[in-house]
């Protein structure tokens, strides 16, 4: 009887009394491209420093790589374009998550904030192909088209 008492005592302390929390390292889930997990990491990360710059773009970065709500994007790297140690690469993002929620005149000027701002050609160059997409978005938005798919 007492072996039984000490086994129920053990299992329940194993169970119960020692659990612990597993740490999630965000960061090696974005390079493993599980961004649905690095953005809980991130979050977990931002309740202790909610400005932090890094924090707030990398959860960014994952929304607008994720299939998740692209559109979240937004509120994180507007975070991060406020700090006054914001990097212009930083502007480029938001543009592109203005893209992504379609809000084509706001990213628009997003990038064209961030061509004054860089030296950077090739980015440069992304950017002027985003403001084409955009204006075609635009245009599309403005002008539905109705077309019919047909399987062959």
């Amino acid at each position: 009887m007492i072996k039984f008492y000490l086994i129920s005592l053990l299992l329940f302390t194993n169970l119960f009394g020692f659990t612990q929390t597993k740490q999630i390292n965000p960061n090696k889930h974005f390079e493993n491209k599980n961004y649905k997990e690095a953005i809980k990491g991130y979050k977990q990360q931002l309740k202790s420093n909610p400005k932090d710059y890094h924090i707030n773009f990398m959860i960014g970065q994952c929304y607008l790589e994720s299939y998740i709500d692209k559109s979240k994007a937004v509120d994180y790297f507007k975070t991060v374009t406020s700090t006054s140690d914001s990097s212009d690469i930083a502007h480029f993002y938001l543009a592109k998550a203005y893209h992504q929620d379609y809000k084509f005149d706001l990213a628009i000027n997003t990038f064209e904030y961030y061509i004054k701002h860089t030296e950077d050609s090739t980015v440069i160059k992304d950017a002027l192909q985003y403001i084409t997409y955009c204006k075609n978005g635009k245009y599309h938005l403005a002008n539905p088209q109705n077309i019919r798919l047909k399987n062959l």
